[in-house]
């Protein structure tokens, strides 16, 4: 399907309490990526039948507050994968900081299974450097937790790190970034290298500057193979001249040269950059700068210098540009390279406003140079250039007030299908509004497509929702599927809080399919959420979110209702919730066709507290075929309840193709099993089924009976009828249900002011979730719940859990288990 018949949504949600006479405010329930405007046949390619998002909605009769909605949503495609990155802390406790776009480099990296990202962040106090990975072996990356703090240097008067940059290859990764030291804070560089994937890191960070001078962005780069590079400014004296130095490996990151090397320059360096490859064939590495340089006249010129030996040897620079010097005539240089032609683009003042000019070398390794031109917007102010390179195409974004002059600007991409001749022209990218609207910033971009047909992906800052311009970013993106020729209706990345709302700065992108990190400001500071543009060729599942709350918050990520393993399509749901809380939803499904065309009516039930619906089942008898030209008859299904069966109504035209009729059928709900309290081996009570409590090896009590008055209980009593911590200061007495699903109360008990920390661990006592990091807490007994989440808010496997309590270096830890 088209991608441009592809939208993203956010299901909203508002209610009234008078009977409709009026509404509240709007509530944003969850974010999703609709499913297309037709779905496609898996076999030919052709459209099927009309579907779009279909949202229903139903509320709890035992419980006004709990209310429930049902949506179709393309689970695979689009940006609906946010998660928040630096899980070493709590949301919102310490300030976290990625690079702007003005520099080349980035926090984010790809490489093969995972993407790596790193940032900067007081945790507590001086600004340090951390990482996290990502796996992505599946649609949705899954961040480690917690992340690792890669700045360890034993004795060193620390003042804080800054710059810190990531690039990867293969199973290599490497991170760059300065430090201040000492009581002149000095800037030293440093970098760090794992060689399993981001898994573990060496023990210490290396240094690799020895003059102990004032030095700063000591950006990374990777030729492809075991070499990598890092360059950075020096000032050997301050205030004076700057100087670019470089440092490199051939052994991936095992030992680096040393003493640093010099890259000539004649006065001062500025805004540089860096690439490298390595040309298998003739076993060169590469390894290309560019900066700007100051001139006697007060101006500037754009340098380029070129290494054919890993970074050893470099050669005298070369001017790429031909304007004549004036004040702070050009900047901000990027390069980018793709076997041996390389390019570069930069920032130019020549007009009197920003232009964009851009220069290559065609097959010869920066050996001899094409000529420069002016590829941007005529009479325009256009700046914050990023260039990237895939399959012969050249791609330049940049931010232009070409709609608005002097006030707005919109992100625009320029490309050439000659590696580096042959310009397209200019086109917008940031297409959701109107030109000139609002103010888009910032881009960044990245380059995917394997099948002959480059893919340029690009993110960036947008304040179109903010009440108040140039306030409250999102991050927005977009990607064209023709190799830049045409952009279809742009796309926000994200998508975890209401639009407008809280700024998100500096978007990063990387992959061969868009990822993206960011700085997000939702709790109070800057916290690392990351993203993922994921495709995949199921057009539509079922999902369900639920409220207890009447409306106010809402499931977020929605729990999948249809249990398929396959990639045949989902559609028209609708919901109604029985008396005692079950959930009933019924849809379209197309699960028993090979070529996705002939659909079922499907049902299945969610039992109030399960968090799981139940096995899925077939309502409908024999298929409903789908009629010739592929058009769908609309959104005949609907389902009622009663207190046993949930009564269900669809269109089918079983007795003639193109003449549909009303059928129905009663579908009897899965039991609620009684509940009971279960003395397990360790003497807690968990309230659970007869035949659950047996499979814990517990003594079941009897239906109906509850724990409230701990029949389980051993240990001490004090006198008021409260257990005693059994080592004097703390115990976790247990945590109602147990097993659970989806979320349990624990119950513990602390002998006297202290502080405490509760945390959920797995099998392997990993951390799980930490659930209370008080310095204080009052003695007595208290309840902590945990959600079955881990810490980045997702839904944690069934399995044994433990939940340790520590206070005052005692600990008390219980069993629990998750069923699903």
């Amino acid at each position: 399907t088209p991608f441009w018949l592809q939208h993203q949504g956010t299901l909203m949600a508002d209610r009234s309490y008078n009977g409709g006479s009026s509404f509240g405010q709007d509530v944003p329930a969850v974010s999703f990526w609709c499913i297309p405007q037709t779905m496609t046949d898996q076999a030919t390619g052709a459209a099927t039948r009309f579907a779009q998002s279909y949202t229903a909605t139903a509320v709890d009769p035992s419980n006004p507050q709990h209310m429930g909605m049902v949506f179709a949503a393309d689970p695979d495609n689009g940006p609906a994968n946010e998660a928040r990155v630096d899980l070493g802390d709590a949301a919102s406790q310490f300030d976290a900081y990625v690079l702007d776009s003005f520099v080349g480099a980035s926090n984010l990296s790809y490489s093969g299974q995972y993407l790596h990202a790193v940032w900067m962040e007081g945790r507590p106090g001086v600004t340090d450097v951390y990482y996290n990975r990502a796996a992505l072996g599946t649609f949705t990356p899954v961040w480690d937790n917690p992340d690792q703090m890669i700045f360890t240097q034993p004795g060193m008067d620390h003042r804080g790190s800054r710059f810190a940059n990531v690039v990867s290859n293969g199973t290599n990764v490497y991170a760059a970034w300065d430090e201040y030291s000492g009581v002149d804070f000095s800037h030293l560089i440093y970098v760090n290298v794992s060689n399993d994937d981001g898994q573990t890191w060496y023990p210490q960070a290396i240094p690799l500057d020895t003059h102990y001078k004032g030095c700063a962005e000591p950006w990374v780069t990777v030729d492809g193979s075991d070499h990598a590079c890092v360059a950075w400014l020096e000032w050997q004296n301050v205030g004076l001249d700057t100087d670019i130095y470089v440092s490199y490996t051939t052994d991936a990151g095992g030992t680096w040269s040393s003493p640093e090397i010099q890259v000539p320059t004649t006065l001062r360096a500025f805004d540089h950059d860096i690439a490298s490859f390595h040309d298998y064939v003739l076993d060169i590495h590469y390894v290309y700068l560019v900066w700007a340089e100051t001139t006697a006249s007060g101006g500037s010129t754009v340098q380029f210098s070129r290494s054919t030996d890993s970074g050893a040897t470099w050669s005298q620079p070369t001017r790429l540009d031909s304007a004549t010097p004036g004040t702070e005539m050009v900047y901000a240089p990027k390069v980018t390279c793709d076997w041996n032609n390389v390019y570069v683009c930069w920032q130019d003042l020549r007009s009197g406003t920003d232009d964009i000019y851009f220069n290559w070398s065609n097959a010869n390794g920066g050996g001899g140079w094409a000529g420069e031109g002016q590829i941007d917007n005529p009479v325009s102010r256009d700046y914050m250039s990023q260039i990237e390179c895939g399959q012969g195409n050249v791609y330049v974004v940049y931010e232009s007030d070409v709609n608005n002059i002097g006030g707005n600007e919109d992100i625009y991409l320029n490309y050439s299908i000659g590696s580096g001749s042959n310009w397209q022209g200019s086109r917008r990218v940031d297409t959701g509004d109107a030109p000139g609207a609002n103010h888009s910033c910032c881009p960044r971009l990245t380059v995917g497509g394997g099948d002959g047909t480059p893919t340029p992906y690009i993110v960036w800052m947008d304040d179109r929702f903010s009440a108040t311009p140039m306030t409250n970013w999102d991050a927005f993106g977009n990607h064209s599927i023709d190799g830049g020729a045409t952009w279809p209706p742009d796309y926000r990345i994200d998508v975890g809080t209401q639009p407008g709302t809280s700024d998100t700065w500096y978007p990063h992108i990387a992959g061969p399919v868009a990822c993206y990190l960011y700085r997000d400001m939702r709790s109070g500071v800057g916290d690392i959420y990351g993203n993922l543009l994921s495709w995949g060729p199921d057009e539509g599942d079922i999902f369900y979110t639920e409220s207890f709350d009447a409306g106010t918050t809402w499931l977020n990520p929605p729990i999948r209702v249809n249990d398929d393993v396959g990639t045949n399509d989902q559609s028209h749901p609708w919901i109604d919730i029985k008396p005692n809380g079950t959930v009933d939803v019924v849809w379209y499904d197309n699960r028993g066709d090979f070529n996705d065309q002939n659909t079922e009516t499907f049902f299945a039930a969610m039992l109030p507290g399960s968090g799981v619906f139940s096995p899925n089942q077939p309502v409908s008898n024999q298929p409903i075929v789908a009629p010739a030209g592929g058009f769908w008859i609309g959104d005949y299904i609907g389902v009622t309840v009663d207190e046993v069966f949930a009564h269900v109504s669809w269109a089918d035209n079983r007795r003639e193709l193109t003449l549909y009729d009303a059928w129905y059928a009663p579908i009897e709900n899965p039991l609620l099993e009684p509940y009971g309290a279960c003395c397990l081996p360790d003497g807690s009570c968990a309230e659970t089924t007869a035949l659950e409590c047996a499979l814990l090896s517990g003594d079941y009590m009897g239906d109906g009976i509850g724990c409230d008055g701990e029949p389980c209980t051993t240990g001490i009593l004090d006198e008021h009828g409260s257990l005693l911590p059994e080592n004097g200061m703390c115990v976790v007495d247990g945590n109602y249900p147990n097993p659970f699903n989806p979320s349990t109360l624990i119950r513990f008990e602390l002998a006297e002011d202290t502080p405490v920390r509760m945390a959920v661990l797995d099998m392997a006592g990993r951390v799980v979730r930490e659930l209370v990091s008080s310095p204080y807490m009052v003695a007595g007994r208290h309840v902590a719940k945990w959600d079955g989440r881990d810490g980045t808010g997702r839904a944690v496997a069934a399995g044994v859990y433990f939940c340790r309590l520590e206070a005052r270096g005692t600990t008390s830890t219980i069993r629990m288990a998750l069923i699903k």
